[in-house]
C-alpha cells in the first residue's frame, strides 16, 4: 500500500522539515475562488489545472467535488506526523458521509496530528453535533479580512479540547489585533499574494503589529516563505518565523 504525499506547505513541518503530509481524500472545491473573482486562484484550483487533471481523471473540472479512494486507502506515516486533510479541497462541501470515513481513520491514530483548513468554517459546528471530536484534530480558518476574523474566531471557540488557528493568507489589508481573541484561537499563520493573478504584499507596520500582538499574548506566529512585506516601496522578505502551538494534551 503506498503512504501519503510529503506536504511542500511550510506548516505542516511541524516535527521537522519535509515532515509533513497531504492526504487528499477529498478533492475539488466549489468556492469558485478565481482571479476573475477574487483577483487570484487557490493554489489547489492552479494544482488541479496544472497537474492534477492527470492524477485525477475522473474530474472533469475543480467544481467536480470528488471522494477519491485511492488517496483515502492510502498508510500514513509511521512516526508521529503533522497531516494536513484537505490540501486541495474545502470540507465544507464534503457530504456527511465522507465525514464519517474521515473520522473513522483519524480516531485509529491518535499519534497524528490531522488538521482541516475551511474558508467556511460553520460546517465544524455539525461535525461537533454528530461526532466524538479526536483531541488530535487541529481546527483552521481561511480569513481575509477583519469581518471573517472576528465572525470565524466564534465558529472555532467551542472546539476548547482542540487546537485552533486562523490562516491571513493572503493578508490583503491592516486587520485591527483587537479583533482577536486570546481566549479562541491558539495559532495565526500569515502569508502574501504571490500566486497566478496580481502580486500583493502587505505593509510591514501591518506584520509587525501582529508579531508584537502575538508576543504579548503567547501565541505562536508562523510565517509563510511567501510573506514579502513592503516598506517604504521596497519589497523585501522578514525574518523566517516558524512556530507551532503547543500539542495539547
Amino acid at each position: 500500500m503506498s503512504r501519503i504525499s510529503n506536504s511542500n506547505i511550510e506548516w505542516t513541518w511541524m516535527y521537522g522539515k519535509n515532515r509533513g503530509f497531504s492526504w487528499n481524500m477529498g478533492v475539488g472545491c466549489k468556492g469558485g475562488c478565481t482571479i476573475e473573482t477574487v483577483g487570484f486562484n487557490c493554489y489547489a484550483r492552479e494544482y488541479f489545472e496544472t497537474r492534477g487533471k492527470n492524477s485525477y481523471p475522473e474530474m472533469k473540472n475543480f467544481e467536480d467535488v470528488s471522494f477519491i479512494e485511492k488517496n483515502y486507502v492510502k498508510s500514513f506515516p509511521k512516526q508521529p506526523s503533522m497531516i494536513f486533510v484537505n490540501a486541495l479541497s474545502d470540507v465544507f462541501y464534503w457530504p456527511p458521509a465522507w465525514i464519517e470515513k474521515m473520522f473513522a481513520r483519524i480516531l485509529q491514530h491518535p499519534e497524528h496530528i490531522f488538521v482541516v483548513l475551511s474558508k467556511k468554517p460553520v460546517i465544524y459546528q455539525s461535525w461537533k453535533d454528530c461526532h466524538e471530536i479526536p483531541e488530535n484534530i487541529w481546527f483552521g480558518a481561511t480569513c481575509l479580512d477583519g469581518n471573517e476574523v472576528s465572525t470565524y474566531q466564534d465558529h472555532l471557540f467551542p472546539f476548547q479540547n482542540n487546537t485552533k488557528f486562523l490562516s491571513l493568507e493572503p493578508i490583503r489589508e491592516e486587520i485591527p489585533v483587537e479583533l482577536f481573541d486570546p481566549e479562541a484561537i491558539d495559532w495565526i499563520i500569515i502569508g502574501g499574494q504571490s500566486g497566478p493573478g496580481k502580486k500583493f504584499y502587505p505593509s510591514i507596520a501591518w506584520v509587525a503589529k501582529l508579531v508584537l500582538f502575538c508576543e504579548r499574548n503567547e501565541i505562536p506566529l508562523f510565517f509563510k516563505d511567501n510573506l514579502l512585506i513592503d516598506a517604504s516601496g521596497v519589497i523585501q522578505k522578514p525574518t523566517k518565523r516558524y512556530q507551532w502551538p503547543q500539542v495539547k494534551k
